[in-house]
């Protein structure tokens, strides 16, 4: 298994640990270069707490250029977790996603974006029906402040209107997805998905930052 790529930058003062996830799906290009800026904008000195971030969490499907699914086994890294140490390559992908990043972090931004042969319209999500509902909680006002950074007159992401307000109502246990892999605990998470443009690398950077 390739080595994971990651950058930790921790701040000055101490603070919440975040962490921001690009390249689940590893032809989704535009978050990959999003979180590249947001590695080279951050200031340490200027920060409170630490920002993880996994440039690219699927290589396998990056490096061969998979839709959907790793080149190994056709298994979705996005449907298989928390993985297993002991399953195939995907698999066990997941399991260092999830012991090594989501156990160790307070919370979980998974950055996406239509893959190579989707068009979509942008949207955040986060679990609605998180068992504690703080996590729902600190999971929408993230999104909302997500939301916050895109100008006025594009799309909404979120809708206000249940059951599906473009805020997914995935059944958290067990988790299988990125978007609910820690809301079964004390951890919000979300994840939002955008375009494949130089456009929407902007927005989804501003975003990001929010």
């Amino acid at each position: 298994m390739p080595p994971l790529p990651v950058t930790v930058i921790r701040g000055a003062k101490p603070g919440p640990v975040v962490a921001l996830m690009a390249g689940i799906h590893g032809a989704e290009y535009v978050p990959i270069l999003t979180l590249q800026r947001i590695a080279a904008k951050l200031q340490p000195e200027a920060m409170r707490g630490t920002v993880v971030i996994v440039h690219i969490a699927n290589v396998p499907s990056f490096q061969r250029r998979t839709v959907y699914y790793g080149p190994d086994d056709w298994k979705n890294l996005n449907r298989v977790l928390p993985g297993n140490a002991s399953g195939t390559p995907t698999e066990r992908i997941a399991h260092v996603l999830t012991h090594e990043i989501f156990d160790r972090v307070d919370a979980v931004v998974d950055v996406h974006c239509g893959d190579g042969n989707e068009a979509l319209s942008p949207y955040v999500a986060f679990i609605a029906n998180a068992p504690d509902p703080n996590v729902t909680a600190r999971s929408r006002a993230m999104a909302m402040a997500a939301l916050g950074a895109r100008k006025t007159g594009e799309r909404s992401a979120v809708e206000h209107r249940a059951p599906m307000t473009r805020v997914c109502r995935h059944s958290p246990p067990p988790s299988r997805y990125s978007s609910n892999a820690r809301t079964g605990d004390d951890r919000p998470s979300q994840s939002w998905k955008q375009a494949q443009s130089r456009r929407w690398a902007q927005a989804s950077e501003r975003g990001t930052f929010r």
